[in-house]
């Protein structure tokens, strides 16, 4: 995709889909935050405007998330280099750090939105900021290290770390606790990514999720989690650091170390290996038809989905 303009300590990416050719992309990595520019096939680095010269944001930036109608304002977590919201306008960006030393929030590593609450996944836990407001609300009961966070409709999912999978459906008058959980995997401590459906509980037979672990790919069965079954062919059981699925739910994909991008129709019970793509891989991001995998050191890729070949 970046046509050999590859950004060194790539972590995360952010698309927002326009006409395939000049989507909106950012990229979060070792050294800050960048915006793809497709004129001129670079990544340009993301600055604040300071006197007498911009600065770029600081840190690593592991996570990056759009929002608005044009997707003009952009989140970006760099741990404890801060939270930073970037606010696009026709001749600059107005950045600002979201998390004062007097907040006390611990590092930022995952963000997501719904309605007018940001949920931050820190290293303490999933703190909430009031774009409204423009405040912090009172922490959450939820205080493990969240690794990552997505969305299912209105529900939001929390990977937290050794301890499992949150997630969270609505808030209620001044509080948003009500937070329900499942259990850690058997012998899978390290939760790096989650995906679920947008409804029902644990038990409910439509109910389902699927985990990213350092031990490989695994799913709710109803019960418990459990692992692919190999009987049924080779399965991603290595280190997974990513999840993605299509825009309609039918398809997730898992970027495994050693064994590349895989893909599964039913919710995670059996998986294909998705072409022979075998650099170490981040994260992975869907817009509109495209699959998008980000490398630290290969640059960010493309799988077209209505295509059978990369």
């Amino acid at each position: 995709m970046d046509d050999g303009a590859v950004q060194a300590g790539a972590l995360s990416l952010a698309v927002c889909p326009t006409d395939g050719k000049h989507d909106i992309r950012y990229l979060g990595a070792a050294g800050g935050l960048f915006k793809w520019l497709p004129g001129d096939k670079k990544w340009e680095q993301v600055m604040q405007t300071a006197d007498p010269t911009p600065i770029p944001i600081p840190g690593a930036v592991w996570d990056v998330w759009l929002e608005g109608q044009d997707c003009n304002k952009v989140y970006a977590a760099a741990l404890e280099n801060g939270l930073w919201s970037v606010t696009v306008t026709s001749n600059k960006n107005e950045v600002e750090r979201l998390d004062e030393e007097e907040d006390e929030i611990p590092p930022v590593g995952s963000v997501v939105i719904r309605n007018n609450l940001l949920f931050a996944g820190t290293d303490g836990g999933v703190r909430l900021y009031d774009l409204n407001d423009d405040e912090w609300r009172p922490a959450t009961t939820v205080t493990e290290l969240i690794t990552r966070q997505s969305m299912a409709g209105d529900r939001v999912y929390v990977a937290a770390w050794t301890f499992g999978v949150k997630y969270h459906d609505a808030c209620g008058q001044n509080q948003c606790n009500n937070w329900q959980e499942l259990p850690a995997p058997t012998n899978l401590a390290y939760v790096r990514d989650v995906l679920g459906s947008a409804e029902g509980d644990p038990n409910d037979p439509a109910f389902w999720a699927v985990a990213a672990t350092s031990a490989g790919v695994t799913y709710w069965n109803g019960t418990t989690w459990t692992q692919p079954d190999e009987d049924d062919g080779p399965q991603p059981n290595g280190d997974t650091y990513a999840l993605a699925q299509t825009t309609d739910g039918a398809t997730i994909f898992a970027a495994v170390e050693g064994s590349g991008i895989w893909t599964s129709a039913d919710k995670g019970q059996t998986w294909t290996r998705l072409g022979e793509f075998n650099y170490l891989t981040r994260d992975l991001t869907v817009a509109g038809n495209v699959l998008y995998a980000v490398t630290p050191n290969d640059g960010v890729w493309q799988w077209l989905l209505q295509e059978a070949t990369p």
